[in-house]
């Protein structure tokens, strides 16, 4: 998932000053990046991100704004050392203050997007040979929790969500598998 604000015709960014990658719209700027991509930022912060360059970084289908290894995200929140931005819609370019807080590394993890690699589909979802049912563990805190066998995905997954809202509390994020 990646923002994007279609621009009639995006112009040149080597022709275009830091100041002129921000476009001012009524309630919120983009901020124009490398390779096609934009992010959007709060009014409050145009003059302080226009001080600087800012490119897309892409790694797989994650995609951050960066100059010279600062992460706006990271800028804009002025995140202590130590400390993650979560992107509370989970989207790395909506760096609007509303989207992002500031969190520890293991709050963080408690609602990455679903890994690719998944075979169920459903996080938190496996088959277990062993006895041909399903089988549902979620983890908490550096803690695994068995959640029990399931005769199909969906009660395995159904198990999971109910046990990751109630560990994850508002960092919890629906699996984006449908159930």
């Amino acid at each position: 998932m990646s923002t994007t604000i279609s621009l009639p015709f995006p112009p040149p960014l080597n022709n275009l000053s830091a100041h002129d990658r921000v476009i001012v719209r009524d309630d919120h700027a983009v901020v124009l990046l490398t390779k096609g991509y934009q992010s959007l930022i709060d009014l409050a912060d145009v003059e302080r991100v226009r001080q600087w360059k800012w490119c897309a970084s892409v790694h797989g289908t994650d995609v951050r704004a960066v100059r010279r290894g600062a992460i706006l995200s990271r800028f804009i929140m002025e995140a202590p050392e130590g400390y993650d931005v979560d992107h509370i819609d989970g989207d790395p370019l909506n760096n609007r203050r509303a989207n992002m807080r500031i969190v520890t590394h293991a709050q963080n993890q408690k609602n990455t997007k679903d890994r690719s690699d998944n075979s169920s589909g459903m996080r938190g979802v496996f088959f277990y040979k062993k006895n041909g049912r399903f089988m549902s563990q979620i983890k908490s805190d550096g803690k695994a929790f068995f959640l029990g066998y399931f005769d199909t995905a969906v009660e395995a997954a159904k198990a999971y969500e109910r046990a990751r809202s109630k560990l994850h509390g508002s960092f919890s994020r629906t699996s984006e598998a449908r159930i």
